[in-house]
């Protein structure tokens, strides 16, 4: 009868681990205590008897389906990981593959969209300034403003 009762949780989700421990340590350990009492009931022998044997395959039996168990739950936390490691090196070369095509792309900054060309040629007309001159630089129109002052918030 405790076979059949650790047998049950074959049936059980492999997820369901608290029920599946629970029942599997209770049978082995009534197993346990019933072998116990069947020994002590029975005068002291140097041989091995029938019960002995019919005893310890119903062990062996309970002691399985709490090994089956552990084995299951191995492979799939197993294969549980390996979903994770594909999942999160695909994150990762999808994350450098972003980053490589934002860096490649000149003409945006700090993810702002296309860079006003109004904006690039004061940019370099303040780093191409000759102490000499006394130019003033560019007229700069509201999109380029706005730009700017978004730019440096």
């Amino acid at each position: 009868m405790l076979v059949i009762v650790s047998w049950v949780s074959f049936w059980l989700d492999p997820n369901a681990i608290p029920a599946r421990v629970s029942l599997g340590v209770t049978t082995l350990l009534t197993m346990a205590t019933q072998i116990s009492g069947i020994n002590a009931s029975l005068p002291p022998v140097s041989y091995t008897k029938a019960i002995d044997i019919w005893t310890g395959v119903c062990l062996t039996f309970v002691f399985g389906a709490l090994l089956e168990f552990a084995l299951v739950n191995y492979a799939s936390r197993n294969e549980d990981h390996k979903k994770q490691a594909k999942q999160r090196k695909w994150d990762l070369e999808k994350a450098a593959a972003l980053e490589a095509e934002r860096i490649d792309d000149a003409t945006t900054t700090f993810g702002m969209g296309t860079v006003p060309t109004q904006v690039k040629a004061l940019y370099k007309s303040r780093y191409q300034y000759r102490p000499g001159s006394f130019s003033s630089p560019p007229e700069m129109d509201n999109e380029v403003r706005n730009y700017l002052y978004l730019m440096f918030l």
